[in-house]
């Protein structure tokens, strides 16, 4: 006797989707609300350029780690 591939699949619906609504609802309930910033940020060119290389670099090494 087999596992039929297709009730896997449909299964792991059926516990993850009520899983996240409920995680959803507490968090909306028990995580403080953010106050609006009162003071406006420049935006941060350097990082924003700096963020994908580093990123390629993270897992390029991460992947050929032996």
């Amino acid at each position: 006797m087999t596992i039929d591939p297709r009730a896997c699949v449909v299964g792991r619906g059926y516990l993850s989707v009520p899983v996240g609504m409920l995680g959803i609802v507490l968090a909306m309930f028990l995580l403080p609300g953010d106050s609006a910033s009162l003071q406006k940020r420049p935006f941060d060119f350097v990082g924003f350029a700096l963020i994908s290389p580093g990123l390629v670099a993270a897992i390029y090494g991460l992947q050929n780690a032996s």
